[in-house]
């Protein structure tokens, strides 16, 4: 193939390929500008046995590089000046520049090739271990270190027995729930007539605590014995007074005319019956019903009941008569005034004292002494023992301690530990590391290259081959033979790189950062939001969170209210008292019945109020509790609270339990 241009003014520009591609550009002043390849390819550049490039022009200057057999690159003109650049002399590198850019060096050796992971990474491409240790992972929380992310995990925390994330565990009556509204126990059993929970009474109308299906009378009986009967309507309740009797008790007319008198005789007809008649007679001059006169002790009187003398005198607490001695409590025969112990003295010698009631009788162990012998605890802490000094504290004495101290981790009592380049020794002789490697040729510790002939750092079977191509961001100068490992910089700059196939293009997005602008998810899990804080994890921002009470059988419910404030009130609506309207005290503005409701005549019977005496509004009249009893403010500390006291009426009862009961399965969230 023969190119060729040529103008009229001598010019001629040609193009020639003999044998292959030749291009020249030719002038007809003397000017000659070719590129030939002989059987190869040759632009201006032309090797023999080797690589040769050269330049050349007809007006004499010529600029050539080349190689015979080897390198050589040099420049020349036709006119004598020769440019050269000698390997030996003025060369920065004798030898070669490894893929790294550094002169004989080892080449890309490292993690990541030419350096090792930078600290911080866990990878080359720059990336960083998540939460749940992935490298280059999204996750940025495991605050339960189970292994699952927190925004994907079903439970932050732990499950209960309940299965309940985070609960309190089975801690209620049933377990993992409180007794069912209705029920009375675990069993699923309702409270019968009588109130025996699971009980088979259905009916008990008269509430006399006796089944209707058993009871003798179902309501009352009056108070002449009969079931439902008209009651005492007689003069003598439940009859007529007998004929001959005087009562309603039978009683007849006494002999003082009395009815029911119990008086069978007045003999000295003074009115006084003889039975209780002081004299039935006369008096003497003492006062004596036909008494014989002053012809006692005392005159009238022996000497009175009570008194030791006819003065008046008692017998004191030592049975003196008219002594002065008060009391005598222990009866030792000693008054208790002058008495050094009125009791006893007990075994120790002490008045009214415990006994032999310490650990060593009368006293207790005495300070600084283990035992009541007056031993002491010794080095080992035994009491009585004889170890003077355990130094380490290793629990043996040092009088037989193998080793007083603390034995490194190379076995050495007391020793200076992996203080030594191998930690108990230096690396052996001979050797390079601790795990017994040798240098190979090139120098690196446990390397595998035999031989490295020219010295130049690359192992001999390495430095044949390579990228021969100098456009390729890993052309090797040194390859004879091109091996196809040539790569190309990626639009990312990377040699041999993907190109841009991470999330933000040539990088991954940010370690902590939701998109590619840095922006970060905020507490509702928007990423670039605003919300700062969602503390009840509702998905509202707390900023747009109407406050109150969000519990819907709360008294002070709040429809509108996003965040509960812990205001809620289950009690300021509750009315006790009886929820029955067949009951004869029956409440109309009651919503909690007690089980204090009255049928039939039982209102007129019993005393309604309040039963508790430590109530302030405590009558001591009533016979039924109503539930309304009013106590002091109980707000103050912890010792003074009723735990349990739901009704605030100073006694924990079947109305707190049925207060709970109502409140059952509320969520208090």
């Amino acid at each position: 193939d023969d190119t060729s241009e040529e103008t009229d003014d001598g010019d001629d520009t040609s193009e020639e390929t003999e044998g292959g591609d030749d291009t020249s550009e030719e002038t007809d002043d003397g000017d000659d500008t070719s590129e030939e390849t002989d059987g190869a390819d040759d632009t201006s550049e032309e090797t023999y046995g080797g690589d040769d490039t050269s330049e050349e022009t007809d007006g004499g200057d010529d600029t050539s590089e080349e190689t015979d057999g080897g390198d050589d690159t040099s420049e020349e003109t036709d006119d004598g000046d020769d440019t050269s650049e000698e390997i030996d002399g003025v060369d920065e590198c004798i030898g070669d520049y490894d893929a790294c850019g550094i002169c004989d060096g080892p080449g890309e050796i490292y993690e990541c090739g030419c350096a090792e992971i930078p600290e911080g990474n866990c990878d080359c491409a720059g990336n960083q271990l998540d939460a749940l240790g992935v490298c280059g992972g999204a996750c940025t929380a495991d605050a339960d270190n189970d292994d699952i992310c927190d925004d994907v995990d079903d439970c932050v925390g732990a499950f209960d027995a309940c299965g309940l994330c985070n609960g309190p565990g089975s801690i209620f009556d049933c377990g993992c729930d409180n007794i069912p509204s209705g029920d009375c126990d675990c069993a699923g059993n309702q409270l019968d007539a009588l109130g025996l929970c699971g009980g088979e009474c259905a009916q008990d109308l008269d509430q006399d605590g006796i089944c209707d299906d058993v009871d003798d009378c179902v309501g009352a009986y009056d108070a002449c014995g009969i079931c439902n009967g008209p009651g005492e309507i007689y003069e003598c309740g439940c009859a007529e007074i007998a004929e001959g009797d005087c009562d309603c008790a039978g009683n007849q007319l006494d002999a003082l005319g009395v009815c029911g008198g119990a008086c069978t005789a007045d003999a000295d007809n003074d009115d006084i019956c003889d039975d209780v008649d002081d004299c039935v007679g006369a008096f003497d001059a003492c006062g004596l019903c036909n008494g014989p006169g002053s012809i006692f002790d005392c005159g009238c009187d022996n000497i009175p009941s009570g008194d030791c003398d006819c003065a008046g005198n008692q017998l004191d607490a030592l049975g003196l008569c008219g002594g002065e001695c008060a009391q005598d409590l222990d009866q030792d025969g000693i008054c208790d005034d002058v008495d050094d112990c009125v009791g006893a003295y007990d075994a120790c010698g002490i008045c009214n004292g415990p006994g032999e009631i310490y650990e060593c009788g009368c006293a207790e162990i005495a300070e600084g002494d283990c035992d009541c012998a007056g031993n002491q605890l010794d080095a080992l802490g035994e009491c009585g023992g004889d170890c003077l000094l355990d130094a380490d504290s290793d629990g043996i004495c040092d009088d037989v301690d193998e080793c007083v101290g603390t034995y490194d981790i190379c076995g050495i009592c007391n020793g200076p530990g992996e203080i030594y380049e191998c930690g108990c020794a230096e690396i052996p002789e001979g050797n390079c590391d601790c795990a017994g490697n040798q240098l190979d040729t090139l120098g690196v510790c446990g390397g595998d290259c035999l031989e490295d002939a020219n010295g130049n750092g690359i192992c001999d079977p390495l430095e044949a081959t390579g990228c021969t191509d100098e456009s390729a961001c890993n052309y090797e100068p040194s390859a004879f033979t091109d091996d196809g490992s040539c790569l190309m910089l990626d639009e990312c700059g990377v040699c041999g790189g993907p190109g841009a196939v991470e999330a933000c293009g040539c990088g991954p997005i940010a370690n902590g950062s939701c998109d590619c602008e840095g922006n970060q998810t905020d507490a509702i899990g928007v990423c670039g939001g605003d919300c700062l804080a969602d503390n009840n994890n509702n998905g509202l921002c707390d900023a747009l969170e109407t406050v109150g009470c969000t519990l819907a059988d709360a008294c002070n419910f709040e429809e509108e209210a996003t965040l509960d404030d812990g205001s809620c009130d289950f009690l300021a609506c509750v009315i006790v008292g009886c929820t029955d309207a067949n009951a004869c005290n029956y409440d109309a503005e009651a919503n909690l019945d007690i089980g204090a409701c009255l049928y039939d005549d039982a209102c007129d019977e019993e005393i309604l109020g309040c039963t508790y005496p430590s109530a302030q509004n405590f009558d001591v009249n009533a016979t039924v509790d109503i539930g309304n009893c009013e106590f002091e403010d109980q707000s103050g500390s912890d010792d003074e609270l009723c735990v349990g006291d739901l009704s605030n009426d100073g006694f924990v009862g079947i109305d707190d339990i049925l207060i709970m009961l109502s409140l059952y399965d509320t969520h208090c969230e």
